[in-house]
């Protein structure tokens, strides 16, 4: 388990001497993470309902001043040697696809690879009319697609782009991203979108627990998104296990946390409809004991069904 922190680039610890601290003492205690927010500017009059408290309203709201993110990150990478830098989360619709996908090369190259890239859609539709991007309504559709921009130019030797918000074409991007074959990204949100996009587009899920509609605040909760996160996966794969890495380490999760052993769980598992009374019984017990682990019915028969075919399938 790795663990890590964020930081606020607003308020009084957000000066240089007070980021330099904060990032080269998480380092020295052992932290893997340090995680920068992303504002741009502050807008008065916010209407927009904030997805992190219970009244709706932003807390930031009251402290006008925030540094980019992508600046502070660099900020941070120079003062440090071995923490992972990670954005928390970018919100992706905010800033020039083309543009961006340059500065986070570059600081993954000049760090010696160690972005990691949080991505999010973006809450606050003030904050976009006022930096001029594309319609918020839309701001879901523009961060798929500048999440396929950053791939393209991050991978590709001759990178070419057509598309609704984007296009270019005949143009070389050089240095790419030191990792390989780009720096994992990782999407925020609580939503089925966002698991969506997960499934299409990520390396990782990054949620947050404290998001009203979407409780994940304890093991039950986040048991259960687990396994929806599995399901959807599937889905958006036509019913196939997808092949990203991420996906395959979540398949070792399960398997080591979640069943504590799993070759004996083997035949307790399975649906077998000519199993001995015996084994049903084992069967309908272990079903038993995953409802009271916060599991439905349906869950368990679905999440057994997909496990044992990643097992047979290897």
């Amino acid at each position: 388990m790795k663990f890590g922190f964020q930081v606020m680039l607003r308020g009084a610890a957000s000066s240089g001497d007070g980021l330099s601290s904060i990032a080269k003492s998480g380092e020295d205690f052992g932290f893997d993470i340090i995680a920068p927010n992303d504002h741009l500017i502050v807008p008065g009059g916010i209407e927009s309902t904030y997805p992190y408290t219970d009244d709706g309203i932003w807390p930031g709201a009251s402290v006008v001043e925030c540094h980019d993110q992508l600046t502070a990150m660099a900020f941070i990478a120079g003062h440090t040697d071995t923490i992972r830098l990670l954005t928390s989360v970018m919100v992706v619709p905010y800033r020039q696809p083309v543009l961006t996908a340059k500065t986070i090369a570059t600081a993954d190259v000049l760090s010696q690879g160690r972005v990691i890239l949080g991505c999010g859609v973006g809450w606050m539709s003030e904050e976009m009319e006022a930096i001029g991007t594309e319609p918020f309504q839309e701001r879901g559709k523009v961060t798929d697609e500048y999440i396929r921009v950053f791939k393209e130019l991050w991978t590709s030797d001759e990178p070419s782009y057509s598309g609704e918000y984007v296009k270019f074409a005949d143009v070389l991007f050089k240095p790419q991203p030191l990792q390989k074959p780009h720096p994992p990204i990782w999407i925020g949100g609580e939503s089925k979108a966002a698991l969506r996009r997960v499934a299409r587009l990520g390396d990782g899920w990054f949620p947050a627990a404290n998001n009203p509609k979407f409780t994940i605040s304890n093991p039950k909760d986040f048991r259960n998104e687990i396994v929806n996160f599995v399901l959807r996966a599937r889905a958006n794969n036509n019913g196939k296990n997808p092949s990203w890495l991420s996906y395959e380490k979540l398949r070792v999760v399960i398997e080591k946390k979640m069943f504590s052993n799993t070759e004996d769980l083997l035949p307790v598992i399975s649906f077998n409809a000519k199993a001995s009374k015996e084994d049903q019984k084992k069967h309908n017990d272990f079903v038993v004991r995953m409802v009271e682990r916060g599991y439905t019915e349906k869950q368990v028969r679905l999440l057994s069904e997909w496990y044992l075919r990643v097992r047979k399938s290897q």
